[in-house]
């Protein structure tokens, strides 16, 4: 409307803010492609940080225990550093963003200001015309600033909301197929894993290289490897917690996927190697996996993993709070109340991730008697680089930098001569 009112007043006015305006849009295009690059870098970077700094202070008790705290500091300034530098690059392009623009709309209005004063000198104009269009020149520009400004003030926002939006379109697919039935488990279901392979997603390294391994009905599998062996990756892709970036994981002959994953997990239940405690009652942290449980099933549960100590030791039993808040549990005690939830949810399938890794050996011993009653008439698989627990399994999977090198009984193993199990097993 202001430029179509500058056309009633003077043509040559209209016709410069005409044609600038396109050459102002093309350069704001091209520096916020540059500020979007920029702003990716700059949250992914934030992410981290966030991530690193609440990790850390999940953590700082334990680092100052081993005396690592002010090794730490060289870590979170490293990622400061990082996260600094990418809002800095960040900044100056939406500070050129924002001189370009200011810059443009100033030289058009400036060649307005110069043809109205010339003209004036001249006659061909009045005064209150060209003083009229002087003052709704800026305004005419304001539109496109705003919109300039508030580009970069939502960049974060959006990649954000992109995220989001990928998540619920997940939820959506998921909840848009049909309930997978045969992948309920039990003693006559088959699993399958294909040529399995997971890679890191920045840096494209292998993970995972190759894994084909076959299983029917229960049975205890464990699965050995030096650190970064990717005995816990392969445990998450049995969870479907991680897709493969190669290779399927098959059960009944049902590819697990995004369509069949919620119904496959419905099997599980998962001990990992910190078990998560919820600032909620003894009890309601027991019944995770199943809320509608009589006290006598709690009970139950309770004596056969050990805890009955524990509880008589509580002021309210079973019912006092713990975790966050309430009554702290050594790493033991939150070892027993995992078990208690797998055992509560008699679920048919367990999946241990290095559960005794910052366990004392007598506390371990302990442990493992709780869970090798845990394992009868379920498939478990258990990743630990302990091999006091392999004489107890029914079958052995061996990872060595992805790959899955040796696989038999613990008696196969010895009497085949694998070398790598061998020199595990002596060292």
């Amino acid at each position: 409307l202001i430029v179509l009112y500058v056309f009633t007043l003077d043509i040559e006015s209209g016709i410069i803010l005409v044609v600038t305006i396109p050459i102002v849009i093309i350069f704001m295009i091209l520096l916020g492609l540059a500020a979007q690059k920029m702003a990716d870098s700059q949250y992914e970077s934030y992410r981290v940080l966030s991530n690193h700094f609440v990790d850390t202070l999940k953590g700082l008790e334990t680092l100052k225990y081993l005396g690592k705290s002010k090794q730490h500091e060289g870590k979170i300034e490293k990622v400061s550093k990082r996260y600094r530098k990418a809002t800095m690059r960040t900044l100056r392009v939406a500070f050129l963003s924002s001189f370009a623009l200011d810059f443009f709309t100033s030289l058009s209005i400036a060649f307005v200001a110069v043809g109205l004063g010339i003209r004036l000198i001249d006659g061909t104009i009045v005064l209150l015309p060209a003083l009229t269009i002087l003052i709704l020149a800026p305004e005419y520009f304001l539109p496109i600033k705003q919109v300039g400004a508030n580009y970069h003030a939502t960049l974060d926002g959006q990649l954000a909301m992109e995220q989001i939006e990928e998540i619920l379109q997940q939820q959506k697919e998921i909840g848009t197929k049909e309930s997978n039935v045969g992948l309920i488990w039990n003693a006559s279901s088959n699993l399958k894993l294909q040529d399995v392979k997971v890679k890191n997603n920045e840096s494209e390294k292998a993970i995972l290289e190759g894994i084909d391994f076959t299983w029917k009905g229960t049975g205890a599998i464990g699965v050995i490897g030096e650190s970064g062996a990717g005995k816990s990756t392969l445990i998450d892709v049995l969870a479907g917690f991680l897709t493969p970036s190669g290779g399927k994981l098959i059960i009944n002959g049902v590819k697990i996927d995004g369509s069949t994953r919620e119904d496959w997990q419905k099997n599980i239940a998962y001990i990992p190697q910190q078990p998560y405690i919820f600032p909620l009652s003894l009890k309601d942290n027991i019944c995770f996996y199943e809320t509608n449980t009589t006290d006598a099933e709690v009970e139950r549960v309770i004596n056969e993993v050990g805890l009955r100590s524990l509880v008589t030791s509580l002021p309210n039993g079973m019912y006092e709070r713990i975790g966050e808040g309430g009554r702290m549990l050594s790493g033991g005690q939150e070892q027993r109340v995992a078990m208690a939830r797998a055992l509560l949810s008699k679920k048919p399938i367990i999946l241990l991730d290095e559960p005794t890794a910052h366990l004392d050996i007598e506390t371990e011993f302990e442990i493992k008697q709780a869970m090798l009653r845990l394992f009868e008439g379920k498939l478990v698989f258990l990743a630990t680089h302990r091999l006091h627990w392999m004489k107890q399994m029914d079958h052995i999977l061996i990872l060595n930098k992805g790959e899955m090198i040796e696989s038999g009984t613990y008696e196969e193993l010895l009497k085949n001569e694998a070398l790598h199990f061998q020199r595990k097993e002596r060292g």
